[in-house]
């Protein structure tokens, strides 16, 4: 396929005589699907503009990182555990993990939100109701929210966002636990409500 060059429209010139051959319908479906494989990084002739990232288009790779202590491990100790685990060739470069870090994060604090939820938290009320909830509970001790959380040195902002599920992962799951507790909560209450 010869190069197409944007000087003077010249390639706008040409893809719009070759799509002129088609209908109205038909020249959306060849745009959207020309515009999708190079959004993607994909070129007409199959190479890529960009390479994608192989923990992406890994799952086992994936799911197997993603159940390790993310966030008390370096970038570099996971890389290495992958490149032993998969061997080199099916490990992410450098480069790639350290731009899928935060991506790789995100993933396992979704994770363990999920398996959270699947195992003890399924019923909950959400957001707003739940922390609407555990506010009441405190109020029926004669307390309230934020006195617990200055006598637990805990950001109020931090509890308001684990109970509304803004903030999610172990830490998060941890703190909500508490402070049902301490609320004098229990799932069974929640799940009944």
């Amino acid at each position: 396929m010869a190069k197409l060059y944007l000087e003077d429209g010249l390639a706008v010139s040409l893809i719009e005589a070759i799509l002129a051959a088609y209908s109205k319908p038909d020249q959306k479906i060849i745009f959207d699907k020309v515009g999708n494989d190079l959004i993607e990084g994909f070129s007409p002739n199959g190479s890529t503009k960009r390479r994608l990232s192989k923990l992406k288009h890994d799952p086992e790779m994936l799911a197997y990182i993603i159940t390790l202590p993310l966030e008390t491990m370096t970038q570099r100790e996971v890389l290495e555990i992958s490149i032993n685990k998969f061997g080199k060739e099916r490990a992410p470069s450098k480069t790639s993990f350290n731009r899928s870090w935060s991506w790789l994060i995100q993933q396992r604090n979704q994770s363990f939100h999920d398996d959270v939820e699947s195992q003890s938290v399924k019923n909950i009320p959400p957001k707003n109701e739940l922390y609407n909830k555990v506010k009441a509970g405190f109020i029926l001790q004669g307390s309230s929210l934020a006195r617990w959380c200055l006598d637990n040195d805990v950001a109020r902002q931090n509890a308001a966002q684990a109970l509304k599920g803004i903030w999610a992962g172990p830490k998060s799951s941890e703190l909500k636990q508490r402070i049902l507790d301490s609320a004098g909560l229990t799932m069974e209450d929640l799940a009944n409500d």
